[in-house]
């Protein structure tokens, strides 16, 4: 049996032994079980098949709804490749269009379901497995493309499904946006295929909420109330390092930490139920090896097959098989996994040619200075670092900085604007603007 054929029929189960996704929007819940969401797929596919190439790409920019899941599906249980794409501005969505060259596009638009055909596109030649494509959350430079395929996606569920402990009974509450690969793969597919309840709701309602798992950044997990983390029976923390304060509420909790990027499709590293430190990105999984230089190489069956380019597919590898994640990464002493240091594209250097590897510096302020909710350090064509910080303004003036430069504050809702929908800051935007930035928090 091929990979796509098995990936189709574990979910298909899935759908049909007892998923629902309860969709909760402008206050009131759906319940959408998973025979119905499949049935849409299939008329999808029915409708499509009429206009569409084999193996064309269909790119999405939806929200996580009913018609993300019925579009996916139909994707895939008609071989074509899945394009997922988050809210983007108008210039980055025209860029990542002309790049992936959709033959359709669909949309929620005007308050309805809206479907753009490019009838004069051909289709690309893409490898035969090739499932999906996602993006980069790149915190330095613009999002990069890179092609999922079907033997990727399989490892993927295999390796962390038994991690999960997930079955009808569960109820995953969903938080991130099913277009980054974190929860498009590593929280979908594992709820799809257990069958499981997955709730789609405002963030602003989690407080209050019960359920058993959760995928999720850091900065949504601090969000959490510690009953809440209590009563979780699995889940993944990942996509950022985990600060001093927020490892000590996970431990002994029952979720764990995940390390991956799009490129490696998205997890080579888990860790144990509870188990978290500062930076602590957990310990490879089966049939992935790794490889420690001046940053982390690996290689794994879970990988992305390449980089799209708009005219074709870019390896990966090097000669000898590795990927170069671009993150510099420790064995702990105890030798029970990795810590991470920084990523190697987020060193800079001051005005007298000092190097600076700002991130394990950002990490020890946020655990000294718990009522900043973020800070990022810069100096971009400086003599000495500044430290610039988001924190509410109703605790400024209690606030004690100690350190040997100076701190900035903004107010959350300016601070907003230079982070990601992972909470990953988009360090390269904010030094460009540093200068402008400081002039604000002057002002402020």
């Amino acid at each position: 049996m091929n990979a796509r054929r098995e990936l189709l029929q574990l979910l298909r189960a899935g759908l049909e032994s007892g998923f629902i996704l309860d969709w909760r929007v402008a206050g009131a819940s759906h319940g959408w079980p998973g025979p119905a969401l499949l049935a849409w797929a299939l008329r999808l596919r029915q409708r499509w098949r009429q206009r569409l190439a084999p193996r064309s790409r269909i790119a999405v920019m939806l929200p996580n709804s009913p018609a993300f899941l019925a579009y996916w599906l139909a994707a895939w249980q008609g071989n074509w490749v899945f394009c997922p794409l988050p809210p983007l501005p108008e210039m980055e969505l025209e860029r990542r269009l002309r790049l992936l060259a959709p033959q359709l596009m669909v949309l929620w638009q005007d308050g309805a379901l809206r479907e753009h055909w490019h009838p004069a596109a051909q289709p690309v030649a893409d490898p035969e497995d090739l499932a999906s494509i996602f993006w980069t959350s790149a915190s330095v430079g613009p999002g990069s493309a890179y092609g999922l395929g079907y033997d990727a996606l399989l490892w993927q569920l295999q390796q962390h499904a038994p991690a999960l402990d997930l079955d009808r009974s569960s109820l995953v509450r969903n938080t991130l946006s099913w277009a980054h690969i974190f929860a498009g793969v590593l929280e979908l597919l594992p709820a799809v295929a257990a069958g499981t309840e997955l709730r789609v709701a405002a963030l602003s309602e989690i407080r209050h909420e019960s359920f058993t798992h959760l995928f999720t950044v850091p900065r949504i997990a601090q969000l959490l109330p510690n009953p809440s983390i209590s009563a979780l029976q699995g889940g993944i923390i990942g996509g950022a390092a985990v600060d001093a304060s927020l490892a000590q509420r996970l431990l002994g909790s029952a979720v764990r930490v995940g390390y991956g990027q799009s490129e490696a499709g998205p997890g080579i590293l888990l860790g144990e139920p509870g188990v978290f430190s500062v930076a602590y990105v957990g310990s490879r999984l089966p049939q992935t090896e790794l490889e420690l230089r001046e940053s982390l190489r690996y290689r794994s069956p879970g990988r992305a097959m390449g980089r799209w380019n708009g005219q074709g597919w870019e390896d990966l590898e090097d000669a000898q098989g590795w990927v170069d994640s671009g993150d510099r990464v420790v064995a702990l002493s105890d030798g029970h996994g990795f810590q991470w240091q920084g990523r190697i594209d987020a060193a800079f250097k001051l005005a007298d040619g000092r190097g600076v590897q700002p991130e394990n510096e950002e990490l020890r302020l946020q655990a000294q200075y718990p009522d900043l909710e973020a800070l990022i350090l810069g100096a971009p064509g400086s003599r000495r670092l500044t430290a610039l910080a988001s924190a509410p303004p109703a605790l400024w003036r209690r606030l004690r900085w100690h350190e040997r430069y100076p701190l900035f504050l903004l107010p959350p809702e300016q601070w907003s604007v230079w982070q990601g929908a992972t909470g990953k800051i988009r360090r390269g935007d904010l030094y460009a603007h540093w200068r402008h930035i400081l002039v604000q928090a002057r002002r402020v």
